[in-house]
């Protein structure tokens, strides 16, 4: 469910929770505004955009809406998320958890820690996308250059031999 704001000419992205409105973040579609999102009040919520739409028992996780529009059943964090938006993810009892987060450190390190963390919560499906050889620095620069998402053929199963090629820099 997304609308437009015409009046602020931004597209919104609700976030619902239990059919119940909880957040929102708009983005403008001008091109011209400065601040080109704008989010509601209520941060302290940590809300998770799609995650009531999901079809299926696949997630695929990014850290804005930017990206995760690109993918069914592709949810967004509004940044590199926290344990509460995880174990709301975590809830919903996922057999698969794909971790997209953004080409940067700060993307790469939530990667890891968030797919360390839901190993030590002895979840079984846990992967993690690999830019290696992408210089974009997330899905949806992938998409303006069109770079393509590849994701079957980019996805590694997260175990200590994953852990070991991130390591040796053969896995970003």
């Amino acid at each position: 469910r997304l609308f437009v704001n015409p009046e602020e000419q931004r597209i919104v992205f609700p976030v619902y929770e239990n059919n119940k409105l909880i957040f929102y973040s708009g983005r403008d579609i001008t091109g011209l505004n400065p601040y080109p999102w704008k989010k509601s009040e209520g941060e302290d919520k940590f809300p998770v955009w799609n995650l009531d739409s999901l079809i299926g028992n696949v997630v695929y996780i990014f850290e804005g809406i930017n990206d995760a529009v690109y993918i069914q059943n592709g949810i967004a964090l509004f940044g590199v998320g926290t344990e509460t938006q995880f174990n709301k993810i975590l809830k919903k009892q996922f057999n698969k958890i794909v971790l997209i987060f953004d080409n940067d450190k700060p993307g790469r390190k939530a990667k890891y820690k968030w797919a360390e963390w839901l190993r030590e919560k002895n979840h079984n499906g846990i992967y993690i996308y690999d830019y290696t050889g992408i210089k974009e620095k997330d899905f949806g620069k992938m998409s303006e250059n069109n770079v393509p998402f590849d994701v079957n053929k980019r996805i590694h199963y997260w175990n200590d031999n994953t852990k070991l090629l991130v390591k040796l820099g053969r896995v970003i």
